[in-house]
């Protein structure tokens, strides 16, 4: 028991060193494009995901260190740590999936029907998993270790609705891209930029939830040995994709005719460095709509 604790311990100051030293090697980039510029979406989002991120791995890490160390920690505090790691997990998946879907409304032009669409995927998967975390914080149980004695089936239920929800925003993607190749705008920085980014998301969180999930019922100590890092992975995730989108917004400048003459015909892009919002660039668009 006390070598799992040190393994679960040891991932646990892993995961927010990771998250610290992405930050780092990434501060002078989101100084530029997050705290210079005005307060908007974009800044918001960044900002939650980053440091309430990090703030909540110091969390867990001194916990992990400290009390829990001691394998006399009361079940009620068990739960509470147990909730609040949950519920942490739920609001950076959220923060994520707003970027994310923020990213395609604009892609498709701001849609109604792709707005609405989204609107209630999100609110959906928000109900769906706050439901789960409510109960399983009433039929759990821990053992003198806080670890989880027998895993809830709303854990899989989450999870499978959350790998459904980051496929649909996966596929939508492609989508656009097929489409885009019918009208010779496939080539266009901000659907090559989400296909990148869209991939490594759908496929880190399809791998984190195979991971996490047979393990817990397996092996309940090295689920949450995994576990430590969903929080992290997704707060860089969503931080990430912000920044790639700010340094887009920087490259795609009028002055730089040889990005825009790779997104549309030059009489379009001659007007879209007038302003109008009918002429407007993919990247453009979905940037603006970002912050």
């Amino acid at each position: 028991m006390q070598a799992a604790h040190f393994v679960r311990s040891c991932s646990s100051v892993a995961a927010l060193s990771v998250l610290i030293w992405e930050g780092l090697i990434n501060f002078e980039d989101e100084y530029e494009h997050i705290w210079h510029p005005p307060t908007g979406p974009a800044k918001r989002i960044y900002l939650f995901s980053r440091y309430c991120g990090i703030c909540w791995q110091i969390v867990d890490a001194a916990a992990m260190l400290g009390p829990f160390s001691s394998f006399r920690t009361r079940p009620l505090m068990c739960a509470l740590w147990h909730g609040s790691k949950l519920f942490t997990c739920i609001s950076l998946l959220a923060a994520l999936e707003i970027v994310l879907s923020i990213r395609l409304y604009a892609l498709y032009g701001k849609s109604r029907s792709i707005g609405i669409f989204l609107s209630i995927m999100l609110g959906t998967g928000l109900a769906v998993g706050l439901t789960s975390h409510v109960r399983t914080m009433c039929i759990v149980h821990f053992n003198h270790a806080c670890v989880v004695q027998k895993t809830p089936w709303d854990y899989v239920y989450f999870s499978v609705f959350c790998f459904m929800r980051h496929a649909l925003l996966w596929m939508l993607t492609v989508h656009k891209r097929n489409l885009g190749r019918c009208h010779h705008s496939h080539r266009a920085p901000i659907v090559h930029l989400m296909l990148r980014d869209g991939a490594w998301i759908f496929a880190g969180i399809s791998a984190l939830l195979a991971a996490v999930i047979p393990t817990s019922f397996l092996i309940p100590v090295m689920a949450q040995t995994v576990f430590p890092w969903l929080p992290s992975l997704v707060s860089i995730s969503t931080c990430r994709i912000i920044l790639n989108m700010q340094r887009l917004q920087i490259e795609n400048t009028p002055s730089a005719p040889e990005l825009s003459t790779n997104i549309e015909p030059a009489s379009e892009v001659s007007q879209a460095a007038y302003g109008h919002d009918d002429f407007r660039t993919p990247t453009t668009s979905a940037c603006e709509t970002l912050n």
